[in-house]
């Protein structure tokens, strides 16, 4: 139900009837009839007349691929026909719209005339993905839009021509008050299939607004786009932060360094703040403009949905989205960063290294010349020395023959003073 008074622009419920029951054959007999006796009859298959009421009329019978002929509508008919007597299901879904949001949204003009084709676009989308959350990419659907005073509908019937769904033992109770089990098709459908049908076409109807257009112009083309050429070293405050960040960083394999990384939790305050610093001081007049549009297309979902959706609002998810998109392009740099300081790292202790290396290879040289330079010093005064003895020798030898000789001398002198020297 709508809160706060607001009334829904689009609702989304299903139901389903078994084989057999009156509204499966109520539909299968009129699934040829012409619009008038379709929008007759709506009553007796429609498993929402109450809310619905009777419609002034019913446009013609479109499927996942196109819209009906008479003769498709015939064929279409046996295929429904085949359907029941495999047992299948019959899902009845009603996508309803309220005309004031489909008239600001310019799916009706103001005499009440509507978009057909745009409607019939926007189901074929939002049931596809409805059925393939149900693991029901084989069944098969028609589908027609319902028009009364006051409010636009389209009744979707779905069935599966070969059965492939889901089988479950449920229980029921006999008149008498015992109980008995029995295995039938699961036939509700999961709350999510159905919040996607409903997203889907709140999301195709304003997706092409020109708000959207402006916001994402803004996100991705001036912010973001600005961010990936901005040099943080260009700026100190910045520069600060950015490496308050890096050194707050988790020592971990580098790949993990991404914004929505479970690790990265008591580090993402600080890179938003960095975020929140860069769009004040650099994108200012961007981000003022970006909140007023999504303040504004906030509240047109809001009109969508009746109320505010579960978790989120619109505002928050795209404020969100910018800040994860700007704290990846800021891990990015911090990678950059941190590899450009590992490699000047390995470059140091490379060069720490080479310099260790020559400096003990210059020991080892210094210690071989001193032993050289020890034995070259002991080898000279080994020579040195023999000179000296053998210099000593000669000298031994020459003053001994010089005495030797002046002996002699006077030895003869003595015996001979007559000798004329």
């Amino acid at each position: 139900m709508a809160a706060s008074g607001i009334k829904a622009g689009v609702t989304v419920m299903t139901k389903f009837v078994k084989p057999g029951a009156a509204a499966f054959d109520s539909y299968i007999n009129y699934m040829d009839r012409d619009e008038a006796q379709r929008a007759e009859y709506t009553s007796k298959y429609n498993l929402y007349q109450d809310y619905m009421g009777n419609p002034e009329k019913t446009s013609s019978l479109f499927t996942a691929d196109k819209d009906l002929s008479p003769d498709e509508r015939k064929a279409m008919k046996d295929v429904f026909s085949h359907a029941e007597e495999n047992g299948s299901l019959m899902w009845q879904t009603v996508i309803s719209f309220d005309n004031r949001w489909l008239k600001e949204n310019g799916l009706m003009n103001e005499d009440g005339v509507i978009d057909e084709e745009k409607l019939k676009d926007v189901t074929r989308n939002s049931v596809r993905k409805m059925l393939h959350n149900e693991n029901l990419d084989n069944a098969v659907w028609t589908a027609a839009i319902h028009y009364n005073t006051d409010n636009i509908h389209i009744h979707v019937a779905t069935v599966e021509p070969e059965p492939m769904r889901k089988k479950k033992e449920f229980t029921y109770k006999r008149k008498d008050g015992t109980t008995f089990t029995k295995e039938e098709y699961v036939g509700r459908f999961k709350m999510d299939s159905i919040e996607k049908c409903k997203s889907s076409v709140v999301n195709q109807i304003l997706r092409d607004q020109e708000t959207n257009k402006e916001i994402n112009r803004i996100i991705r083309e001036s912010i973001l786009a600005d961010k990936k050429q901005f040099d943080f070293s260009d700026d100190k405050e910045l520069m600060d932060q950015f490496l308050k960040i890096y050194n707050s960083l988790p020592d971990c394999d580098r790949k993990m360094w991404n914004y929505n990384q479970n690790i990265m939790a008591g580090v993402r305050p600080e890179i938003d703040k960095l975020t929140e610093m860069y769009i004040r001081k650099y994108h200012k007049d961007d981000f003022e403009e970006l909140e007023k549009l999504l303040h504004d297309q906030d509240r047109k979902y809001k009109e969508a949905y009746g109320t505010d959706r579960e978790g989120r609002s619109y505002y928050d998810t795209k404020i969100e989205d910018l800040y994860a998109r700007m704290g990846n392009s800021i891990m990015k740099d911090l990678r950059a960063y941190d590899k450009e300081l590992r490699e000047i790292q390995r470059s140091q202790e490379a060069a720490q290294k080479a310099a260790e290396a020559a400096r003990k290879r210059s020991i080892r040289k210094g210690k071989r010349e001193l032993r050289q330079e020890a034995i070259q010093t002991r080898m000279g005064l080994g020579r040195a020395m023999s000179r000296l003895k053998q210099n000593m020798k000669d000298e031994y030898e020459k003053s001994r023959n010089e005495y030797l000789h002046e002996l002699m001398l006077d030895h003869q002198l003595e015996t001979n003073p007559t000798i004329d020297y």
